[in-house]
């Protein structure tokens, strides 16, 4: 089954993209390619705040803005060279008279939430011609709980950041996954949260659809034929 998708696809003259593939001015829907936090399930923010809040006595904003840990601890962490151990012995020293390793690593697994039914539902009806495939910023301590996920085993390819050593929204990662997937690129259909995850995404020649409500993958695969049930 060919879902055929327009799309404004500029050719260059000699007839291949950046990545080397062929360029058609009409593509079709060939993969699917998921994020998870937000997409598959919801990420609370301000439950594990919460719980190192009533551990530690800070309060939740300031746990909060301390969790975010800066864009550079964050940068390492989704590529891998940090583990969430690290940050808790180095970035986190400040809680640890009173937070334990394994309180803080129960609090962090808690940000994970239950899964968005309709979304389970969508991937897991999408055609065996159509392959699912996952491309998340994650860290070891979220993906000891992702590879028992119903997820994982589903995507013909599960790409945690923190193995494949890049994150989003970096250029490099979406060339290499589309690469891995060996399809062009106008022929993916990529769900995400993130707007400029999207933006570079859409860029990259993906056809990105931003993920603002569990509603928007079942529909919009049901809007391009993918799903017809």
């Amino acid at each position: 089954m060919d879902i055929v998708y327009n799309r404004d696809v500029e050719i260059p003259r000699n007839g291949q993209d950046v990545l080397g593939f062929m360029m058609f001015p009409e593509a079709v829907i060939r993969a699917v390619l998921t994020d998870v936090g937000n997409v598959v399930f919801p990420i609370h923010d301000g439950r594990c705040s919460c719980i190192l809040s009533r551990l530690t006595g800070y309060d939740p904003g300031e746990l909060q803005r301390m969790l975010r840990i800066g864009p550079h601890v964050s940068a390492r962490v989704d590529s891998g060279f940090w583990s969430m151990r690290d940050v808790y012995d180095c970035a986190l020293a400040s809680i640890h008279r009173y937070c334990s390793w394994e309180q803080f690593r129960d609090a962090w697994l808690s940000l994970l939430g239950e899964d968005f039914p309709e979304v389970r539902e969508a991937y897991e009806a999408l055609p065996a011609e159509i392959p699912l495939y996952t491309l998340t910023n994650t860290n070891d301590l979220h993906l000891e709980v992702l590879r028992e996920h119903w997820l994982y085993g589903r995507s013909r390819t599960f790409w945690p950041s923190c193995e494949i050593r890049m994150a989003k929204p970096r250029p490099d990662v979406y060339t290499w996954v589309i690469k891995q997937i060996s399809l062009h690129p106008s022929e993916i259909l990529y769900f995400d949260d993130d707007a400029e995850n999207c933006r570079i995404g859409q860029q990259m020649g993906m056809s990105a659809v931003q993920v603002t409500s569990p509603r928007v993958v079942p529909d919009t695969l049901r809007e391009l034929s993918v799903l017809t049930v």
